[in-house]
C-alpha cells in the first residue's frame, strides 16, 4: 500500500500571486467565501476552486484607487452581515464597498492617519485606532437628502429590516459621526486620548494596536507594554493589565475559557498570563525569549495559536498545554495570518496570499514531564511507559483525565539510569532494572502509588542487560523443567521467576519467592551481552539477541535449551517482539526482519518497507495480528504478520515509541516530551486476517 498521502502538520494548499506590489491586508467573507486583499494600488476580491490534486484562485472583482495614488488605503475591515467592505483612505474619507467591490458611499471624517479597524456586529459600531485615537463611529442617516434627490442611483436605495433601515446601508444617504473616544486609564493629554489635534506629536505615542474580542464584546487596546479593555457601549475601562513588556505589545489573544492572555512585545518574544482574580501572573514563555512576533492568531475553536516570528518561523501552540504541535520556516514573516476555517489558513508576505491547511494525524494523548522512551502493550487495557528521567508509568487506556497514569513511580531511587522496566499485572508487581545491575522490585496498588518492596543488589555483579518477567501460572511443565523454575513448597505450583541477561552472555532464571537469586542459568551466547529476551509459551520456545545475532531455544521436553536457529541481522537489535510464531526484530540499520520462527526461515519482504534510521519501537497487536514499527527517520509502519507494509506515515518529528493502544488499531507514539494518539480510521487500517493456530 502507498505511503499516506496526507501529511501531519502544515501543507501548503494554495499559492495568490495576483497582486504586482506587496500586498498590504487581508480579509475573507464567509458568506460567500470571497478573500479581499489589497495592495498599494488596488483591491482584489477572489475565490477559491477547490478541486482533487490541488486548487485555482480566480479575481472576481478588481478596484484600482485613483490615479494610482500609493498606500491610497490605510486600513480595513469587513462588516459580515451585511457584505460591507470599509476602507480607511488618505485623503479623509470612508469608503464603503460591497461584496462586488461597487462603491456604495464616500463620507468624510477627521480621524488622521488609521491604523487598524474593527466593526462590532451587534451594535454596527466602527471602531479605528491611529493618530486621532481610539474612537466608536457610527451611521447617521441624510433622510432629506434621500427625500429631495430626483437622480437616485440605485446602489443608494436604503435597505430595511423590519421596517428598520439597515445602518450602513444607506448608500450615499448616509454619514460617519464620531460617538465615543476611547480614553487610556493614567494617559492624559495624548493620542490615547484623543488629544492629538496635529501630527508633530511622536507616532510611537499613537494607540495603533486594537484587538476586538467578540463574545465578550471587549475591545483591547495595546498601548505602550499595557493592555486595556474596553466595553464599548460606554467606555469605561473594564480590563487594565499595565506594565507586562517594558516594549511596545504588538499583538495578543486573549482566551477566557482557559484564563489565558498571550501577548507579544517588540522586544520579546510570546508571553502566556494566567488571568486569576482579575490580575495577569506570569505563566510561562511561548518558545525562545528573545523571538520577536509578527503576528499571531487563535483558530475558530479555540483550541490552537498561530505564532508567526520575525525570522519565518511559524508555529502551532495546543492551547490546552502550550506546547508546540507543529513548525516550518518560510523566507519572510507574515504581516498577518487570517484562520478561515478550523484547520485552515491565510497568510501574506511580499506579493504572494498563501493558504495552508493544518493536517491532524495524531492527537495528543498526554503530556509528560519527561521524553517517553519505551512503550508495551498489556492486557487488562494498560500500557507499561519508561520515561528519560527513569520514572515509569502503568497507563490507562480507558481514561478520560488528563493524566493516564494508574500508577506512576517516581524516578528511581538511585543515581543510575532505568535500563529495563517490566511489570507482572496478575501479581501487581514492577520490575526496573538499573543501569548499575540493581533491581527494583515494586508492589502496585489500586487506589494509592506504588510502594518500593525491595531492591536486589546482589545482582550487580553479574552485570545484568535485560529483563524479562514469567508468570507460573504461564509456565507449563516442560518450560519449568527447561528454565529451572522453582516450585512452591507448600502447594508446588511453579513461582514467579524473572529472567536476566548477562553481559557475559548467561540467560539468569531468578525466583521471586527466593529475593532474586538464581535458580538456573544458561549461556545463550559466549561473551557478548545477552540484550533482549522474549519467551513463546505457547511454542515452548526462547528468544535472545545479542548485537546482531538472534538465536532461538527450544524449551519442550525433546528440545530442552536446544538452539534451534539463528539469525543474524547485520546491524545491532535494537528492539525484539514475538507476533503468534513470529519474532520481529528492529536495527539500529532501520531494517526490520520478521523470523518464522516454526520454520526458522526470515519471512521475505521488501527492503524499501524499511526505515532509514534506527528502529526506535515495536509493537505487535495479537487481535489484529499486525505490527507497528517507529524510528528517528519520522515514520510509522504498519505490517500485517506477512510484512506487508499495510501503512507509512510521516510525523514529521522523530518517534521514540509506540504501541498498539488497542485493538481497535489505535497507535500510541512517544514524540517529544508527550505521548501521541493515531486513531485507526486516520490511517485506514485493513481488516485483520484470522488468527493463526497456535504451533501451527
Amino acid at each position: 500500500m502507498a505511503e499516506l498521502q496526507v501529511r501531519p502538520g502544515f501543507n501548503l494548499d494554495l499559492t495568490f500571486k495576483g497582486h504586482a506590489v506587496p500586498v498590504r491586508a487581508l480579509l475573507r467573507n464567509p458568506n460567500n467565501g470571497q478573500f479581499v486583499s489589497g495592495d498599494d494600488k488596488s483591491l482584489k476580491a477572489w475565490t477559491l476552486t477547490e478541486r482533487s490534486g490541488g486548487g485555482s484562485a480566480n479575481v472576481v472583482h478588481n478596484v484600482a484607487f485613483p490615479g494610482y495614488q500609493s498606500t491610497f488605503f490605510t486600513s480595513m475591515t469587513l462588516a459580515v452581515r451585511t457584505n460591507l467592505l470599509f476602507a480607511a483612505c488618505l485623503d479623509g474619507h470612508l469608503r464603503l464597498y460591497n461584496d462586488k467591490l461597487r462603491l456604495l458611499s464616500c463620507m468624510p471624517w477627521h480621524n488622521g492617519l488609521v491604523r487598524e479597524m474593527v466593526f462590532d456586529e451587534r451594535s454596527h459600531d466602527l471602531i479605528t485606532a491611529g493618530s486621532a485615537g481610539v474612537k466608536v463611529w457610527q451611521c447617521e442617516c441624510d433622510m432629506d437628502s434621500y427625500r429631495t434627490d430626483t437622480n437616485i442611483n440605485p446602489y443608494s436605495i436604503p435597505c430595511f429590516k423590519d421596517g428598520q433601515v439597515i445602518p450602513w446601508c444607506f448608500g450615499k444617504y448616509q454619514n460617519v459621526v464620531c460617538r465615543l473616544t476611547i480614553s487610556i486609564p493614567g494617559v492624559e493629554g495624548s493620542a490615547a486620548s484623543g488629544g492629538l489635534a496635529n501630527h508633530d506629536d511622536d507616532v510611537t505615542k499613537w494607540p495603533d494596536r486594537i484587538c476586538w474580542h467578540a463574545a465578550s464584546h471587549t475591545l483591547f487596546v495595546l498601548y505602550g507594554g499595557g493592555v486595556y479593555g474596553f466595553d464599548t457601549s460606554t467606555g469605561s475601562c473594564t480590563m487594565r493589565y499595565a506594565s507586562l513588556h517594558q516594549a511596545q505589545i504588538t499583538s495578543m489573544a486573549y482566551l477566557p475559557e482557559s484564563d489565558l492572555l498571550i501577548t507579544a512585545a517588540s522586544d520579546s518574544g510570546a508571553v502566556a498570563w494566567r488571568i486569576a482574580g482579575g490580575e495577569p501572573n506570569f505563566f510561562k514563555t511561548l518558545g525562545s525569549p528573545t523571538g520577536v512576533l509578527s503576528a499571531m492568531a487563535v483558530d475558530p475553536l479555540g483550541q490552537h495559536l498561530l505564532t508567526s516570528t520575525m525570522d519565518g518561523d511559524f508555529t502551532l501552540w495546543t492551547i490546552e498545554t502550550l506546547v508546540p504541535l507543529y513548525k516550518m520556516k518560510l523566507r519572510c514573516p507574515a504581516k498577518q495570518m487570517l484562520f478561515f476555517a478550523d484547520t485552515r489558513f491565510a497568510l501574506y508576505f511580499e506579493c504572494e496570499v498563501k493558504l495552508f491547511s493544518v493536517q491532524n494525524l495524531f492527537q495528543s494523548w498526554m503530556e509528560c514531564n519527561s521524553a517517553p522512551v519505551a512503550l508495551r502493550s498489556l492486557s487488562y487495557g494498560l500500557v507499561l511507559a519508561e520515561f528519560a528521567d527513569s520514572s515509569v508509568r502503568l497507563l490507562d487506556t480507558a481514561s478520560n483525565a488528563p493524566d493516564k497514569s494508574a500508577a506512576t513511580t517516581v524516578p528511581q531511587l538511585s543515581t543510575h539510569a532505568l535500563t529495563q522496566a517490566v511489570v507482572s499485572v496478575p501479581t501487581g508487581r514492577l520490575f526496573t532494572l538499573l543501569s548499575d545491575g540493581h533491581v527494583h522490585v515494586w508492589d502496585l496498588h489500586l487506589r494509592r502509588p506504588p510502594t518500593l518492596h525491595t531492591v536486589w543488589t546482589h545482582l550487580a555483579r553479574e552485570s545484568p542487560c535485560c529483563i524479562m518477567e514469567m508468570d507460573g501460572a504461564a509456565a507449563d511443565a516442560d518450560i519449568a523443567a527447561s528454565l529451572g523454575m522453582a516450585r512452591d513448597e507448600t502447594t508446588g505450583q511453579v513461582c514467579d521467576h524473572v529472567l536476566l541477561g548477562t553481559a557475559s552472555g548467561d540467560c539468569l532464571v531468578c525466583s521471586f519467592s527466593h529475593a532474586g537469586t538464581p535458580v538456573f542459568r544458561f549461556p545463550a551466547f559466549k561473551h557478548q551481552p545477552l540484550q533482549h529476551i522474549a519467551v513463546d509459551a505457547d511454542r515452548k520456545l526462547l528468544v535472545a539477541a545479542s548485537r546482531s545475532a538472534v538465536r532461538v531455544y527450544g524449551l519442550s521436553a525433546s528440545q530442552q535449551l536446544k538452539c534451534l536457529m539463528v539469525l543474524d541481522t547485520f546491524g545491532q537489535v535494537t528492539k525484539l517482539e514475538l507476533l503468534e510464531g513470529r519474532a520481529i526484530v528492529g536495527t539500529a540499520s532501520g531494517s526490520v526482519l520478521l523470523l518464522d520462527l516454526t520454520t526458522g526461515r526470515s519471512v521475505l519482504g521488501s527492503s524499501t518497507s524499511d526505515h532509514l534510521d534506527t528502529v526506535t519501537g515495536v509493537g505487535a497487536c495479537h487481535h489484529l495480528q499486525h505490527f507497528v514499527t517507529c524510528s528517528r527517520d519520522r515514520h510509522v509502519k504498519v505490517f500485517d504478520r506477512d510484512k506487508t507494509l499495510r501503512r507509512m506515515m510521516f510525523m514529521g518529528s522523530p518517534v521514540s515509541c509506540c504501541a498498539f493502544l488497542n485493538d481497535d488499531g489505535d497507535l500510541l507514539m512517544g514524540i517529544g516530551q508527550r505521548l501521541a494518539v493515531m486513531r485507526a480510521a486516520a490511517y485506514e487500517l485493513i481488516d485483520a486476517p484470522h488468527r493463526p493456530v497456535a504451533g501451527a
